[in-house]
């Protein structure tokens, strides 16, 4: 009996688990959305401020944006770049990839990483830490369920 327990656990690999774990589509939405809400708020992935960094608005954006939001750069003037904001599953690893290529109306392209830096993909130390609390429990479930 102890034998056979003992072989359960040395069975388990934790590896190929959390990678299950982050392939789950329901944590990739989570953590591009994550990505969303820091930029949302004006900030990248190492918490700077966006209008600290560089590029601004154009006037005839500033005009068109509602007055409480006019000073906090979130680069959302049409929702297409963060449309585009998706997380996907890498062997041992999770990627965050966006199209930072947009368009003016003029047909003038802004790459938004040259602007406000590549930071503004990836997640924060504060939703980091809940990602990793997140598939801690996951992985804890996973490996209480096979032994």
């Amino acid at each position: 009996m102890l034998r056979e327990s003992l072989n359960k656990w040395l069975k388990i690999d934790p590896i190929q688990i959390i990678n299950e774990i982050l392939s789950d589509r329901v944590i990739l939405n989570w953590i591009a959305e994550r990505n969303r809400e820091q930029l949302q708020k004006g900030l990248n992935s190492q918490d700077v401020k966006l209008s600290d960094i560089g590029g601004g608005y154009s006037d005839r954006t500033l005009q068109l944006r509602p007055e409480k939001v006019r000073d906090r750069v979130n680069l959302f003037d049409t929702g297409e770049f963060y449309k585009s904001i998706m997380a996907k599953a890498n062997v041992n690893l999770v990627e965050i990839n966006a199209d930072p290529i947009k368009e003016d109306e003029f047909g003038n392209q802004t790459n938004l990483f040259n602007e406000w830096g590549k930071d503004i993909i990836g997640l924060n130390d504060e939703n980091l830490q809940e990602l990793i609390e997140m598939v801690k429990n996951k992985l804890i479930i996973e490996i209480l369920k096979k032994v």
